[in-house]
């Protein structure tokens, strides 16, 4: 059984809520998580300074 104390949750302007397990969450996962979010933002829209700020995240 997990602790509740490790467990948090987020949401969205879209109506979505997600739980995140703490004890499962790790740096790179986060960051892969983050990176495929605003995967479209950075290729498409962004700054050209900004757009290579996940190429080196693993996906």
């Amino acid at each position: 059984m997990r602790n509740a104390g490790n467990t948090i949750a987020s949401a969205s302007g879209d109506k979505t809520v997600r739980l995140w397990n703490l004890e499962d969450l790790t740096l790179d996962a986060l960051m892969q998580e983050a990176c495929a979010w605003v995967e479209d933002y950075l290729e498409y829209n962004a700054p050209e300074s900004d757009q290579a700020l996940c190429d080196e995240v693993k996906q």
